[in-house]
């Protein structure tokens, strides 16, 4: 379609830009932009693309107002509602109502007539291209243009010099744009990313199906509803024994007075949720302006919510999700299974489920329900404690000289393919009854959702399995329901993260661990048979950990479901590997670090030293301090300077101008000190000895407490005894305990005698001082002194 030349060149032009076409009777016609935006000259190309209208019927989040006289004028609405409520009716009813009269009495005084957001189109002028620079950029084009028209060397230089000059003024411009925008919008946090990205270049990005959206939208949900049941239906017989569950319950006695049968929520609760929610989660009624009326609105919805208790029914309003398709970028984008759903859930449901959270939670904790070795979706437990019991049992078995596997289990959609039957009567078993487990009944049953797609909304669906995607209440649920998955096998050490399930088992004889794991597999296939659960065998692994290289006599697996044998497997974010090094692991932190690293470079023109600061906190910092405590221990490895090397990159680029002098690069020590940034080296020291305080004061996660043992003649700590060398610098404990024994015999208090907050900031400018006058950033934390908290203010 392209016939004339797209490239000029000081001697040639040239015809290299092309547009292929093989139907020409949509084609109106073709052309060439003669403007300097590439190298290359713009082609584009006018046809009929024959798409009709399609009608959206979707909402938009309402455009809302607010100010001291409406909200004044609402606060009084709600006082009416919670008088008109009636003890007569039913929860239902009541709830039904209450909706009905705040949703008028919102629209009326919040929401703006036109309330539907227009859609935003791209503006072509930056904010920073003032008018002068408008004129000045038709000036170069009209330079260009000359050249072309006459390609002299003269010209060439009058339009170089001036396009020189030009892009100078326009980066010295955006600069100052976005350094007044920053500082303008310096409290808002969301403002100041969305100035970032767009400095970056970033937009979202929506990718569509290539079918109508209409039918899109019905498929999706007709998909996200059905694929939990038809997956358990071709996965297990029918047959089971609805009671084959109950073989593996722990023995939990309940009478009336220690079961969970009833509560009555508090005003003060409510307000405190109510301030708790997050803005930009609302799906209709805007959470800011909740939060501005939550001494009311706790009120109507206090009686509201006791009510629903006492009849124990959940309101059919807050059981019906909207959900979102997002695509997972990976695999065919018109194959609906490679899109996740994303589901909105009302605001009401969420403060009503929070307080149901804290009800169950604050149960289940007093009487001990939990299994230790959970540490998914639950206070003062993290990946990373999970990571730390499971390579300490490593460590330990493999210095005993034990066989060890670690074996890695996937369920298929495990939250969706949840037994709602199963999961009450376990509710029931660990003393949860009465209204509250009528409650959940009905908070589980009976739920609905649509898609909404393209501004498309589809037909209303009622799902029959798992628990609520984007729900409060859904993963206490679901941790509650595999709660007794540990009971069984007493010969394997377990550690879960959610629906994350990994195995350990150890023995002095090959031959033997191999038999125990198959054996334990076994029992576990058979839990999944009794409370339908279902393993994804494609996704399954296994480690041989600290073996010496030898022929595979042995497998592990299921039936005739093999286990693949890996050499390295990513760990709940972390790699490990046969060799218990953590080469690879420092590898994957290494590539992630680079590539901030040239979004920070990208930026560095464009903000304040200040703000670059912060961004290296954003993007660099968290992959640095991720699970440190752990692959951290690799002090003196090759790629652990690779990575010392490379941070210093990052941190001269945040300092700018100031880490040249006469046009050398300066030593980086006074650098790290003036930014307040830690080397990778003493983040680690920073975080093993933090982390080691929170677990000993708390002695929670009880079973990394246990790992620590306290000496019965002084307040310190007894190191570990290890066979090995290597193994012994790779433990946490090992090495935690032995930061604090050297804190500790330098007269620093630690035991309870002060806050984890104080401890941080005098901890973290010590090692500020050491790495400043220390040859290299790694011997820091081998030069802790008395001196760290002495003349320190806080």
């Amino acid at each position: 379609m392209i016939s004339r030349a797209t490239h000029f060149a000081s001697e040639r032009a040239t015809c290299i830009d092309h547009i292929l076409c093989n139907d020409m009777s949509d084609i109106y016609s073709s052309c060439i932009f003669r403007a300097k935006i590439s190298h290359h000259l713009p082609v584009c190309i006018n046809l009929n693309l024959n798409i009709g209208n399609i009608e959206r019927t979707g909402s938009a989040k309402p455009r809302v107002k607010v100010n001291e006289y409406l909200l004044n004028k609402f606060i009084a609405d709600l006082r009416d509602i919670e008088k008109a409520i009636s003890p007569v009716k039913s929860a239902q009813e009541s709830f039904t109502d209450f909706i009905t009269e705040f949703k008028i009495s919102y629209d009326k005084w919040f929401v703006e007539p036109n309330n539907l957001s227009s859609r935003k189109f791209n503006n072509l002028r930056k904010d920073w291209i003032t008018i002068g620079l408008a004129k000045s950029c038709e000036s170069r084009r009209v330079l260009y243009e000359t050249w072309q028209t006459n390609r002299s060397n003269h010209n060439w230089n009058i339009y170089v010099k001036y396009s020189r000059k030009l892009d100078a003024l326009i980066d010295k411009a955006k600069y100052d744009y976005f350094c007044q925008k920053i500082n303008e919008n310096k409290d808002d946090l969301k403002k100041t990313w969305r100035l970032i990205n767009n400095i970056l270049g970033r937009k979202r990005q929506n990718k569509l199906l290539t079918f109508p959206e209409e039918d899109a939208a019905h498929n999706f949900n007709k998909y996200f509803v059905n694929v939990a049941s038809d997956l358990v239906a071709s996965s297990y017989p029918n047959d089971v024994d609805d009671d084959s569950f109950k073989n593996f319950l722990g023995q939990f006695d309940f009478d009336n007075e220690n079961s969970l049968t009833d509560v009555v929520f508090k005003e003060t609760d409510l307000m405190f949720f109510i301030s708790k929610l997050s803005n930009s989660k609302g799906t209709y009624f805007a959470p800011k302006i909740l939060k501005q009326v939550s001494y009311d609105l706790s009120s109507v919805l206090c009686k509201l919510f006791n009510k629903c208790v006492s009849e124990g029914y959940f309101p059919t309003e807050l059981k019906v999700a909207k959900v979102i398709p997002l695509y997972k970028n990976k695999g065919d984008i018109n194959d609906i299974s490679n899109y996740r759903p994303i589901s909105m859930l009302s605001v009401f449901s969420k403060i009503f489920e929070k307080l149901l959270h804290k009800t169950l939670t604050d149960h289940l904790e007093s009487h001990n329900i939990l299994n230790d070795s959970q540490y998914g979706f639950r206070k003062k437990r993290s990946t990373l404690h999970a990571l730390i019991n499971a390579m300490e049992n490593v460590c330990q078995s493999v210095d005993s000289k034990q066989h060890t596997l670690g074996i890695f289990v996937d369920f298929s959609k495990a939250f969706d393919v949840l037994n709602h039957s199963i999961l009450l009567r376990k509710l029931s078993h660990y003393g949860i009854r009465g209204k509250i487990l009528e409650l959940l009944t009905s908070y589980l049953t009976e739920r609905q959702q649509y898609v909404s797609y393209g501004g498309i909304e589809s037909t209303i669906l009622t799902t029959s399995t798992g628990v609520p995607q984007g729900s409060v209440l859904g993963p206490l649920l679901f941790i509650i329901f595999i709660n007794d998955i540990v009971n069984i096998s007493k010969m394997a050490s377990f550690v879960l993260f959610a629906d994350d399930l990994n195995l350990f088992v150890a023995h002095t004889c090959r031959a033997t661990v191999y038999s125990l794991a198959n054996s334990i597999l076994k029992e576990l296939y058979n839990y999944c048979i009794s409370n339908k659960l279902i393993i994804n065998f494609s996704k399954c692994c296994f480690i041989e950990f600290g073996f010496k290289a030898c022929k595979d006599f042995f497998h592990l697996g299921i039936l005739n479901n093999r286990f693949l044998k890996v050499e390295r497997y990513k760990f709940l974010g972390i790699v490990i590997n046969s060799t218990l090094n953590w080469n690879d692991q420092i590898d994957q932190v290494i590539t992630q670090v680079s590539k901030s690293c040239g979004t920070l470079y990208r930026i560095r023109l464009h903000v304040p030293r200040k703000i670059l600061r912060n961004i290296y906190m954003a993007l660099i910092q968290p992959y640095l301090i991720y699970c440190i405590p752990l692959w951290g221990s690799s002090l003196s490895s090759e790629k652990m300077n690779k990575l010392f090397v490379l941070q210093k990159k990052c941190v001269r680029i945040v300092a700018g101008k100031t880490a040249k002098e006469n046009g050398i690069f300066k030593h980086t020590k006074p650098i790290f000190r003036s930014l307040n940034i830690l080397t990778v080296f003493n983040l680690y020291t920073y975080f093993t000895a933090t982390e080691a305080m929170k677990v000993i004061s708390t002695q929670s996660p009880c079973l990394l407490f246990n790992f620590f043992q306290p000496s019965v003649r002084s307040n310190r700590l007894l190191l570990p005894k290890f066979n090995y060398e290597s193994l012994k610098k790779k433990s946490f404990v090992y090495n935690g305990s032995k930061i604090i024994n050297y804190l500790i015999n330098h007269d620093i208090p630690f035991f309870g005698l002060i806050s984890l907050p104080v401890f941080k900031i005098r901890l973290k400018r010590h090692l500020l001082t050491i790495q400043g006058r220390s040859r290299s950033g790694d011997d820091a934390w081998l030069q802790c002194n008395h001196d760290i908290f002495s003349d320190i203010r806080l």
